[in-house]
């Protein structure tokens, strides 16, 4: 019902839609003005049937526009949390690599420490956004893989101030395999196009699996992206950090366009966070220590 709803309201919304009802109506009211002064006599059926018509389809067009333009507005209101997201980067970065007045060296503990405590911001302002977007609560989950027991599995390594609320208890670690749909489809890599597991109302998917219990009363619709790089060569291994998910309670409200193309921007942010932040200093230089040794 809802893919039949959006392809609806994307083709009312194109504008040669609006002009023909445009027209349509204008020629039901010439009949109707000439209904009343007898010239359409023989034909005065058509005049309430077109005028219906018109009018419902105008209504409509009407309704569409205004929800647009809520939408465009929604956005205009992402922008600001947008460049937050990139100062908390930048100052993170900036501060730890070429502010020369720090001198602090950081253990691997506390270096994780103060990614989590990053990530945990970064988390909070893309769940603004998608709040913006949806206009409902979401989660938003940073979830790193490593190699357990000869398995790659993810635990929750950073959330959203929505996470306090969503788990009041330690989370699950989650075996990277079908018995996780939504890590397993997003870690698959497609020959092109982005890499990512969608579904704007998980009940109506009939294979889909899900370590946690009662999954369906933290979240209902999610969208999952790999954190990534894929070498372009033939033959080389992606390089995967984890995954950045975002879900809601909420069902059809998170859609498989530019949510998509959102959140995959976003991971690849983190990658490029978490591989700079992780870089050991020696003597006022960087040296390439990769991102996976200190998970």
């Amino acid at each position: 019902m809802g893919t039949l709803f959006a392809r609806i309201t994307q083709f009312i919304e194109k504008p040669y839609v609006v002009v023909l009802t445009w027209v349509v109506g204008n020629f039901a009211f010439l009949i109707a003005l000439f209904g009343l002064f007898g010239v359409t006599a023989s034909y005065s059926w058509m005049a309430p049937v077109l005028y219906v018509f018109a009018t419902s389809l105008f209504g409509f067009a009407v309704w569409c526009t205004y929800t647009t333009y809520h939408e465009n507005k929604r956005l205009k209101a992402c922008i600001h949390e947008l460049h937050q997201v990139n100062h908390l980067y930048r100052d993170a970065i900036s501060n730890r690599f070429f502010d020369s007045g720090n001198t602090e060296n950081l253990s691997d503990g506390q270096l994780i420490e103060q990614e989590k405590a990053i990530l945990h911001h970064v988390c909070a302002k893309i769940s603004s956004i998608f709040r913006f977007l949806t206009n409902r609560k979401c989660f938003v989950g940073v979830y790193l893989i490593r190699t357990k027991a000869g398995q790659n599995v993810c635990s929750l390594h950073s959330a959203s101030e929505y996470e306090a609320v969503r788990f009041p208890t330690p989370p699950e670690t989650f075996i990277v395999s079908p018995d996780n749909t939504r890590f397993w489809e997003a870690g698959v890599k497609r020959p092109c196009g982005i890499n990512y597991f969608h579904s704007p109302d998980l009940k109506k998917l009939p294979d889909f699996n899900d370590q946690t219990q009662h999954y369906e009363s933290r979240y209902k619709s999610c969208i999952v992206v790999p954190i990534r790089y894929c070498p372009n060569r033939e033959g080389a291994k992606p390089d995967d950090l984890g995954f950045l998910v975002v879900d809601t309670l909420a069902r059809e409200r998170l859609n498989n366009g530019y949510h998509v193309h959102y959140l995959a921007a976003f991971a690849d942010q983190m990658y490029n966070f978490q591989n700079i932040w992780r870089l050991k200093k020696s003597n006022g230089a960087a040296n390439d220590t990769p991102a996976q040794q200190l998970h």
